[in-house]
């Protein structure tokens, strides 16, 4: 009898030379050629070298612009009857795979249903090692998101559809549950299945072979994340995920533990949460990484009772398993977010939050929380810590909280007064005070990670949690902080031109100035930059800022404005704004005619206002 052989670790090794110097890997007679590319390894050449050079001949041909779309049809014909029965080894070869991936972009739509079979044909071990091969898996994931546009595109044809749905089903009858496992723990293999669950789902995410790329999916708000899963550009391949989700579910609760805390297995699980938002099989893959280890409170019991404390806090705070956690939060439906809270965070909010990579979860529970009640407990929790964690480097958590609070309107008087507190302490331990009328607060906000540099120095220094923070608080009703309102007021024309130099700075300033606070709180702002409106409109991330400028000004004030600005025009109108700028002030009808310029100015502000009383919320009517 043959030996049993563990084809994934043989795989991973890249074939091993035995006694006689021959390998281990068989190539189809080519196995002794060996070639070393990036990263310094050695990879085994697969066809001969009459088919390499016919492949990189054929790559340029179809590189070059010059081609016709008759001819490159030709060229994709002859290239896949000489391919025939060759499709795995021309995937698997370091040279000939980059061709191959050319061509998948250039298959119709029988042709890639052919390759695609051929590509399957062969036993289970065979297929597996196409999805986890270094370079095979890059042509696995083209073809995946060649169907997907394909799908997208077909309409009318079911039968197209029908003999393009069996051949992928032919592609994935490897994935049983034994291999699941291995495959998601591969460096290679993990990256095509997050492209297959993304294909099958429906759901258009963005896909990148870089994991972190890949947690970024997961920076959505919760809403435009149910909103994604909501609206699929297709359903013909949900069967096909219904099986695959429910096989990934069969896996024995060690598996799932060694996937949650993998390099690559752990981006995967978050791709199957995010690609599950809504549906049972998200909450019971939930319930299955973090379930008790002796099963529950067993029958009828609360599902909520079956989660584990201690496993989510070894996942919190592991390199890891915290990016999954963040997922469960944002793709939990709220019970169970409001569960997690009760059962794992609630009263440990200052050991995580601490936490170096905890921490993270947090901001991801304050963000993602819908439930008005476990915002305020979260925030009651927080706000006391406040100091320590800026101390210690962790205003993203303070940031999450502030948001969180503007986003519910819960407990946004005592945020204020949370932060608040924090400046005015910082300050004392300076041996200074912060003064209501004058710029202080904003400036010490602003330098909230400088320690306590501004502002004594000349220099504006704007941090990215400070300003994060800052444009976030002028989000709050100007009555619950009424200093931060007075303190925005009071800037000087130096301090006001160095904000807008930052792309930070800019963003507090347009903050201000949408705010709800009386328009009385702003003119002064407006009217110190009176002379500098010209090089303002010069750059061009300040153009929203000068729109704005002049859509809160009164009169007197936007006459200053366009004054600037024609100082300056021909500057002006060379930049990529220009031209917009001196429609929105309407500066060729000031021109000509003041008298014109304002009638024009009210019957724009009179069209502006009926189009906000049209399309308005109801609630904001009434």
């Amino acid at each position: 009898k043959r030996p049993k052989v563990d084809y994934l670790k043989q795989y991973e090794q890249g074939g091993e030379h035995d006694k006689s110097g021959s390998m281990g890997h068989q190539g189809r007679g080519y196995a002794g050629s060996q070639q070393r590319y990036s990263g310094g390894r050695e990879h085994i050449q697969l066809v001969s070298d009459d088919m390499q050079m016919y492949v990189k001949e054929l790559a340029n041909q179809l590189n070059d612009g010059g081609i016709d779309e008759e001819s490159k049809e030709i060229l994709v014909n002859n290239a896949l009857e000489e391919f025939v029965g060759k499709e795995a080894q021309l995937c698997k070869d370091p040279v000939c795979s980059r061709a191959v991936e050319t061509l998948v972009d250039l298959f119709t739509t029988a042709q890639l249903i052919s390759f695609v079979r051929s590509l399957s044909q062969g036993d289970e071990e065979r297929i597996t090692g196409i999805y986890i091969d270094p370079f095979a898996s890059h042509v696995v994931e083209r073809l995946f998101s060649r169907i997907r546009s394909i799908l997208k595109e077909d309409h009318d044809g079911a039968e197209v559809s029908a003999e393009l749905l069996s051949a992928l089903e032919e592609l994935c009858q490897c994935l049983h549950t034994e291999r699941l496992v291995n495959i998601a723990t591969h460096k290679y293999g993990s990256h095509v299945m997050r492209s297959l669950f993304v294909l099958i789902s429906g759901v258009e995410y963005p896909t990148t072979r870089s994991n972190k790329g890949w947690n970024k999916i997961f920076s959505f708000s919760i809403e435009k994340a149910q909103t994604y899963a909501k609206y699929r550009t297709n359903k013909k391949l949900l069967h096909l995920k219904d099986r695959l989700a429910q096989r990934y579910l069969e896996l024995d609760a060690k598996d799932i533990a060694r996937m949650a805390c993998d390099q690559y297995g752990s981006p995967l699980l978050q791709t199957f949460l995010q690609c599950t938002i809504g549906e049972d099989y998200g909450t019971q893959m939930i319930f299955k990484i973090l379930e008790r280890k002796d099963g529950g409170g067993g029958e009828g019991a609360d599902t909520s009772m079956n989660l584990c404390p201690s496993t989510f806090q070894r996942l919190a705070q592991h390199n890891f398993g915290s990016h999954l956690i963040e997922s469960v939060f944002i793709s939990a439906e709220e019970s169970i977010r409001s569960a997690l809270f009760e059962k794992c965070v609630k009263g440990k909010i200052k050991s995580y939050a601490s936490h170096p990579l905890a921490n993270f979860v947090v901001q991801a529970l304050v963000t993602c929380v819908t439930n008005k009640n476990v915002a305020k407990a979260l925030a009651e929790e927080l706000f006391p810590i406040f100091d320590q964690l800026m101390q210690s480097n962790k205003g993203g958590v303070v940031a999450a909280t502030l948001n969180m609070c503007s986003r519910l309107n819960v407990r946004t008087s005592r945020a204020f007064k949370a932060i608040e507190g924090v400046l005015e302490a910082k300050a004392e331990a300076r041996g200074e005070t912060l003064e209501s009328d004058s710029s202080a607060l904003v400036l010490s906000l602003l330098a909230v990670e400088s320690g306590g540099q501004y502002p004594n120095s000349d220099r504006l220094f704007v941090s990215k949690v400070g300003g994060t923070i800052l444009c976030t608080l002028l989000k709050f009703p100007p009555e619950k902080c009424k200093h931060l309102m007075k303190s925005m007021k009071c800037l000087k024309t130096n301090e006001v031109m160095q904000m807008t130099e930052d792309y930070l700075g800019i963003r507090v300033l347009e903050a201000f100035l949408d705010s709800t606070a009386e328009s009385k709180l702003k003119q002064p702002l407006i009217r110190s930059l009176k002379g500098n409106f010209g090089s303002i409109a010069k750059v061009t991330h300040c153009s929203f800022f000068l729109e704005k400028c002049f859509r809160e000004a009164e009169m007197d004030l936007k006459e200053v404005i366009v004054e600037d600005m024609i100082g300056s025009k021909s500057a002006i109108l060379q930049t990529y704004r220009g031209p917009g700028l001196f429609r929105t002030c309407a500066v060729e009808i000031y021109q000509k005619s003041k008298r014109e310029w304002a009638r024009h100015l009210d019957k724009m502000e009179s069209v502006q206002k009926s189009y906000e009383e049209m399309f308005a919320p109801t609630s904001k009517r009434r």
